[in-house]
């Protein structure tokens, strides 16, 4: 405990590598021009905002002049939110690819340094320059608290919820930095990430953001409204109940934050680390942890707002009423699971370049599942399942929990996951490396998920001008048993996904056999 204690404090407090790179960063006049071309970029868009937003004509009443003032205010925080998704993957993007490109890398990791410490110093420093361009728009911002169009805990609240967001950016920048092999493809591929992470974060923030319109700006919420740092100054000042308690919802996003960071940390400290390294068992465990602590913090907050939107067991999601019924609680831990989709290439893909981590190991190992090779990614891909079910478990009756309606969701969600497990393996098999499988199982689950949703959505309005029952339509996605709750199509697709995952699985094995069957080895 006093060595883990001690390795905490120098990597966090006393890290080498923040104040190299801080010096580096504030060497020269580079940093000076870039902070005062800020500076008056920012004051020449308040002023056009201001012009544009607020009217000084002298006939404007006080509520008129107060929600025009909020405006120019909302205006202002967006832009800098907008200046924070372009700067904060930039600053840590580049930092462990302009390492290797340098070829200090390995000279680094040969002296008693652990990834975990070169990582947290990326990092750190990253956050201390982004923290700088947030302290330098204050000066901007006291102009609306001081005109009256926000109080100063709306700007605090706010300016927390921006430098999350930041902070989730910046991890996923040093992330994909630590897998690229070069800079250009580490600052291309973060920026596709985020972009994919906010596709599949937007519509839940959207959705919550539609719970506290409802509840107005005084009531209850769901802590997922702050994702999106744009609606900042709407969702700094909400709140969400946990067992009878109001929780600001800056403070779960903060804890959310952290914790997404401290596994992409971890993640990349796996990437840069050999086969079997302890960095690659602690992501594996930080894994099942996060998406149990994830599904308690879903599970509670939707549990508090069905107390208080009503009294007859229903909740409200999106802006319309959805009963809290155990099949919703299903879907839930079903979707928990599927956050984890873009993961399964790294999860479940073999072949035999690179690394000893993407030899292939077998079909089933628990003990891999820790370990991080491909013959634990099928148990590991159940234990994500188990874990989001006993996170939501421990907020939501037992006995819904263990509803058929609830159970026939999470045997579809296994049944889900088996068949892009072996899909990743029948394509590992037939290209033999680890880059083409990743790709191959992209590209079909592009072709087989992605592909038939504007194809059913066109077919689906056509279907609507005839008075035809639409659902029939979205019942052949094979994403449906998450939006309808009829038993036969969870039940039914679930066992025909789970047949359809060990065939492909069998005949990734029969061409593997095959071909070593043909090899020749001269003696």
């Amino acid at each position: 405990m006093r060595n883990f204690v001690r390795s905490a404090r120098m990597a966090y407090f006393g890290n080498a590598t923040v104040t190299r790179d801080y010096r580096t960063q504030l060497r020269g006049n580079r940093s000076l021009w870039l902070w005062l071309g800020y500076l008056g970029f920012m004051v020449i868009f308040g002023g056009l905002a201001y012009s544009s937003q607020v009217d000084t004509g002298y006939n404007n009443t006080v509520s008129t002049l107060q929600q025009n003032l909020s405006q120019f205010y909302g205006v202002l925080m967006g832009m800098i939110s907008g200046v924070v998704c372009l700067v904060a993957p930039g600053l840590t993007a580049a930092a462990v690819t302009t390492e290797r490109q340098r070829r200090s890398l390995d000279l680094l990791f040969s002296a008693p340094v652990s990834p975990r410490y070169f990582l947290v110093g990326k990092m750190i420093s990253g956050f201390r320059y982004l923290l700088m361009l947030l302290i330098l728009s204050l000066p901007i911002i006291s102009v609306c608290v001081v005109m009256g169009g926000a109080t100063w805990s709306d700007v605090i609240g706010a300016v927390i919820i921006i430098l999350n967001s930041g902070i989730v950016m910046m991890a996923i920048g040093l992330l994909c930095s630590a897998i690229c092999p070069n800079s250009i493809s580490a600052i291309l591929a973060s920026y596709v990430a985020i972009f994919g992470y906010y596709i599949v974060t937007g519509p839940v923030a959207a959705s919550s953001l539609g719970v506290t319109s409802m509840s107005g700006a005084t009531g209850p919420s769901n802590w997922m409204v702050t994702l999106i740092p744009f609606t900042a100054t709407y969702s700094a000042p909400t709140y969400s109940l946990f067992w009878g308690h109001q929780v600001p919802n800056w403070i779960l996003l903060t804890i959310y934050s952290l914790v997404f960071a401290k596994f992409a940390l971890v993640a990349a400290g796996s990437a840069l680390s050999p086969s079997g390294s302890a960095e690659t068992k602690s992501l594996r465990i930080h894994g099942l942890l996060g998406i149990a602590a994830l599904s308690l913090l879903l599970g509670s907050s939707i549990a508090g707002l069905a107390s208080t939107f009503t009294s007859v067991n229903r909740m409200v999601i999106g802006g319309s009423a959805v009963p809290a019924s155990p099949s919703n609680y299903g879907s839930y831990v079903a979707g928990l699971f599927l956050c984890t989709f873009l993961l399964w290439p790294q999860i479940c893909a073999y072949g035999n370049d690179g690394s000893r981590r993407f030899f292939d190991d077998g079909h089933f190992n628990i003990k891999a599942a820790i370990t991080g090779t491909p013959g634990g990614a099928l148990p590991y891909m159940l234990m994500l399942i188990l874990s989001a079910f006993l996170g939501m478990s421990l907020v939501v009756p037992f006995n819904q929990m263990v509803d058929p309606q609830a159970l026939q969701t999470i045997f579809w969600a296994a049944g889900f996951g088996t068949l892009w497990w072996g899909l990743s393996r029948f394509i590992s098999a037939r290209t033999s490396t680890v880059k083409a499988a990743r790709i191959g199982f992209v590209a079909v689950m592009l072709l087989v998920v992605g592909l038939p949703l504007p194809v059913l959505a066109m077919i689906a309005e056509n279907y609507r001008y005839q008075n035809v029952d639409v659902e029939k339509v979205w019942r052949v996605h094979l994403l449906a048993p998450l939006f309808q709750s009829t038993s036969e199509l969870r039940l039914g697709l679930g066992l025909g996904e789970l047949v359809v995952g060990i065939l492909f699985a069998w005949l990734g094995v029969r061409h593997v056999k095959k071909r070593m069957s043909g090899v020749k080895f001269d003696v």
